[in-house]
């Protein structure tokens, strides 16, 4: 892999956070709701396996990580929050 491609793909994770906050604000679930969030993204990337479309398995890949890393970001502030 270049690392072109991996500050690309690391590039587009980090816009897709900055748009999910601009849509939906700072996300405190809970890991059982994060579970639900992210087992539907995950069906999402089921679907484009299908599709033969490599544009939209990427879109929802980068969605798909996104939505993990707020999801450790969320623990992340539990932690530092001592919870």
């Amino acid at each position: 892999m270049k690392q072109n491609d991996r500050a690309i793909v690391l590039e587009a994770i980090l816009s897709e956070r900055e748009r999910q906050d601009a849509s939906f604000g700072e996300q405190n679930h809970d890991d059982s709701w994060w579970n639900l969030l992210i087992t539907q993204r995950q069906g999402e990337v089921a679907k484009e396996l299908f599709s033969y479309s490599e544009t939209k398995l990427f879109i929802e890949l980068i969605q798909t990580c996104a939505t993990y890393m707020s999801w450790a970001e969320c623990v992340k502030r539990r932690l530092n929050n001592g919870k």
